[in-house]
């Protein structure tokens, strides 16, 4: 049981996604949930850290 405390807590202002690891599927995986959420009238903020020189498919962007 959850008691009477349960009534005053706030609900969940926001959640944060990380995707890292390597190969391919991180961008479409964070576009798609991001389309899901604006779906849902929810607002959404999308930051990518690039490390290294190389360039990648976000770049041609």
């Amino acid at each position: 049981m959850l008691g009477s405390r349960w009534k005053y807590l706030e609900p969940n202002l926001f959640m944060i996604l990380v995707f890292t690891g390597n190969g391919k599927g991180k961008t479409t995986v964070a576009l798609g949930q991001a389309m899901r959420a604006l779906g849902n009238n929810e607002r959404v903020l999308i930051i990518q850290f690039i490390k290294g020189p190389f360039k990648s498919g976000e770049d041609i962007l």
